[in-house]
């Protein structure tokens, strides 16, 4: 992949391969590679033992295996069955987002069943996220200013950082299951169903302090669930928020200190 990088759009000079060469070593190890179980000792094995002969150095720090896709009676999926699933037709009647949110549902190493069920909560997750934007936008959270904060401001941002803090943990072992199902509880829960019904009434007296708390603990939540999530966020971030020219360019830190 750093090859092809390297060489992309210019027309490969044989000549050049040795200084390719060196500049393609200079990136190794990469961070992270990802492959499935069934190519463990015909691809990873070899690939470690051809970049450790070619350049003494491994080519990545960590391997994240993932297993086979399983059709509902628990068959692998492959064309010689004709059991598989064209993700273009799952896209096309629910969305990209929701076909990724399922796909992070897969627990490392491990064969993972396909079902819409599992679609459909996720397109029903991304409807409620969707839901509480147009509720920030029809009620012009934009205006809101910091004031002083009632009780259940500072509990929604003390619940915030600490789904914060342990969600880290998780992408930092490649837990991307338990990341998605915690930031999911905290939205639905948490969020929308405890803190949004307890402002409710603020928000229609026009609680200045409590637009500003919902509006920035909500644009918190559109980057801590971009990975998961990218297409959807990235809309909503431009229809309400729109400060950088992407949601990607947000960093963590500076939000986190905003609302501390």
């Amino acid at each position: 992949i750093i090859f092809y990088s390297l060489t992309e759009n210019k027309k490969f000079d044989p000549k050049e391969l040795p200084k390719l060469f060196e500049e393609t070593i200079k990136f190794l190890p990469i961070d992270l590679r990802q492959q499935g179980n069934e190519i463990i000792r015909t691809w990873l094995f070899d690939t470690i033992v051809r970049t450790k002969l070619l350049t003494n150095k491994i080519p990545w720090k960590n391997a994240l295996i993932h297993g086979m896709v399983l059709d509902e009676k628990g068959r692998k999926m492959s064309k010689s069955l004709g059991n598989a699933v064209d993700p273009n037709e799952i896209m096309d009647k629910y969305s990209p987002d929701a076909l990724r949110y399922w796909a992070l549902l897969a627990a490392p190493g491990n064969d993972y069943l396909f079902t819409i069920k599992d679609i459909e909560s996720g397109q029903a997750f991304i409807i409620k996220l969707w839901n509480i934007g147009r509720y920030i936008e029809i009620n012009n959270a934009k205006e809101g200013k910091k004031g002083e904060l009632k009780e259940e401001d500072k509990e929604i941002i003390n619940k915030l950082l600490n789904i914060i803090n342990e969600s880290k943990k998780y992408v930092d072992n490649f837990r991307y299951a338990e990341y998605v199902k915690l930031w999911r509880k905290f939205v639905w829960e948490d969020f929308a169903n405890d803190y949004l019904e307890k402002i409710k009434n603020r928000i229609k007296n026009n609680d200045l302090t409590a637009k500003w708390v919902l509006y920035n603990l909500y644009k918190i939540i559109l980057v801590y669930l971009h990975p998961i999530l990218p297409y959807v966020t990235e809309y909503i971030y431009q229809q309400l928020y729109k400060e950088k020219k992407s949601i990607s360019e947000e960093r963590f830190e500076e939000l986190i200190k905003n609302i501390i």
